[in-house]
Order: structure tokens, then C-alpha cells, then sequence
């Protein structure tokens, strides 16, 4: 069976990777696990192997088809997830708005997204890692308005 390269994101509007697959009907949309020597992550199929013209400088990851268990491995990232947010609001509470908790993959980062000039992400760090046991790392972002 050959290898094809196609290419894959995270999430939409992350930045493409290219892999190899030997899957031979992966199409636009479809799950796919990437693996990245150690991790392994899901990705959604961005290009097809068909839509590729031009073939990348490096691809060194391989895809393989996303299973039941890999979306039961996802559904539990993003419950740890929704849980390190909840932990993160009652620790801090109310006066900081906090948007988003991600682990890293290893489990070893917690990186949070902050309302612009709300809190000084330094403290807010030192105030959450003895909480979580793992580094914390904050980022501002703007508040989304509607377009008027």
C-alpha cells in the first residue's frame, strides 16, 4: 500500500501539517490521529491526498483513521479541560474572567486565556500552580464584540 500526503489541523484556522497516510479513502473532514513522536493528537482532514499539487519540504508525522477510542480520549481531554476552567473560576473568583483552560498534552501545562487588563497574568500564575501542581501560562485576549 502507498503512502500519500495530506494535510491536517487541529482545529479550524490552526496551521496545516502535512503527513504521510496510508489510508487510502481519507477525504475532507474526516478524524484523523497524527503521530508526532512522543504525542499523538487528533486532527481533522484539511486537503486530501488528491488536492495536493505541490508536495511539502518535511513530512515526518503519520495519520492513521480516528477510532471510538480516540474520540473517547478527546471527549476526556475536553472534560479535563472544562474542569481545570471550573477549578480556575472558584480559585480565583469573579473579578477575573477567565475564557479558556487548555492542558498540554503531557498534562504538565495549564494555559489560560484572561480578559485584557483584568489581572497581572504573573500573579495569576503564581497564584494557580500550587493549586494545579504544573506550570500555568496566561494569555490576554480582547474581549469579542458583534459587528455593528
Amino acid at each position: 500500500m502507498t503512502e500519500k500526503i495530506i494535510g491536517v489541523r487541529a482545529t479550524r484556522g490552526a496551521q496545516m501539517a502535512f503527513v504521510m497516510s496510508s489510508e487510502p479513502d481519507l477525504s475532507v473532514g474526516d478524524l484523523v490521529v497524527v503521530e508526532t513522536p512522543p504525542d499523538r493528537y487528533l486532527a481533522f482532514v484539511a486537503l486530501a491526498a488528491d488536492q495536493i499539487v505541490a508536495l511539502p519540504e518535511s513530512t515526518n508525522r503519520g495519520a492513521v483513521v480516528a477510532g471510538p477510542a480516540s474520540l473517547d480520549v478527546r471527549e476526556a481531554l475536553r472534560k479535563r479541560d472544562t474542569a481545570a476552567l471550573e477549578h480556575a473560576r472558584l480559585v480565583v473568583g469573579s473579578s477575573v474572567r477567565i475564557a479558556e483552560a487548555r492542558w498540554s498534552a503531557d498534562g504538565g501545562r495549564l494555559m489560560l486565556d484572561v480578559a485584557v487588563g483584568e489581572v497581572d497574568c504573573a500573579t495569576l500564575a503564581e497564584t494557580l500552580e500550587p493549586v494545579f501542581r504544573a506550570e500555568v501560562r496566561c494569555r490576554e485576549i480582547e474581549e469579542r464584540t458583534s459587528p455593528a
